[in-house]
């Protein structure tokens, strides 16, 4: 991969983690979503400025 990049944990229900729910019941949460709304934001500035 070249270039930025955005990542965040998501509620995940593979095999294992649905005997006990699932793991990170709460994301995104409201800080994932405004920093993958500032992410997009940067990326909208044009290349070279996103990093």
């Amino acid at each position: 991969m070249h270039g930025p990049a955005f990542a965040c944990r998501a509620f995940d229900t593979w095999a294992p983690f649905r005997i006990v729910g699932g793991l990170n019941k709460r994301r995104p949460d409201a800080d994932d979503l405004s920093a993958a709304r500032s992410f997009a934001e940067r990326l909208r500035e044009g290349p070279g400025r996103a990093v």
